[in-house]
């Protein structure tokens, strides 16, 4: 998936390229490239049209790739809590209540699907997410170092500036 955004991406800027520059010639150099079509305008429809479909196609294999894996871990949850209970239905009466009813309740249902679900559920998603940037960070560094490293400095001052007003936000 992190292919198919690296190529939109490369498709968006071969069409702001083409954009910027006010070519309608037949032929354009991109990447020490060069593409030859009918004619320019024929080329920017057709790029743009390949990049957006590239881009949303990528979107909803992403949607139907995170549904299949929370799926998975929603069953995970179900068979920790079946365990559980099993678990908790051999032990001693007197050892089951020394604890309250709805800390037990809470312990099999709702804080499984909350570990499971929703904690490892994040942390396949981050991990998701800090790929694709590593992938994408390597593709504009590939194309264009400098500009790259100026915007990778500005964005993480950006962040780091927004991040303390933000904060004091949200308390």
């Amino acid at each position: 998936l992190g292919i198919m955004d690296l190529i939109g991406i490369l498709l968006m800027g071969l069409l702001g390229k083409i954009l910027l520059d006010g070519s309608t010639q037949s032929s354009i150099t991109f990447l020490g490239k060069t593409l030859t079509g009918s004619n320019g305008s024929t080329t920017i429809l057709v790029l743009m049209i390949f990049s957006m479909s590239l881009l949303i196609i990528r979107t909803v294999f992403s949607i139907i790739l995170t549904r299949k894996i929370l799926f998975f871990f929603s069953s995970k949850a179900a068979e920790v809590s079946s365990d559980l209970i099993s678990g908790l239905l051999g032990l001693p009466l007197m050892k089951i209540q020394k604890r309250s009813t709805q800390d037990l309740l809470y312990s099999v249902t709702s804080g499984v699907e909350t570990l499971v679900v929703r904690v490892m559920g994040t942390a396949v998603t981050l991990f998701s997410d800090f790929m694709l940037l590593m992938l994408l960070l390597g593709g504009l560094l590939w194309v264009d170092m400098i500009t790259t490293s100026v915007l990778l400095v500005v964005f993480i001052v950006i962040g780091f500036t927004l991040f303390p007003w933000l904060n004091s936000r949200g308390h």
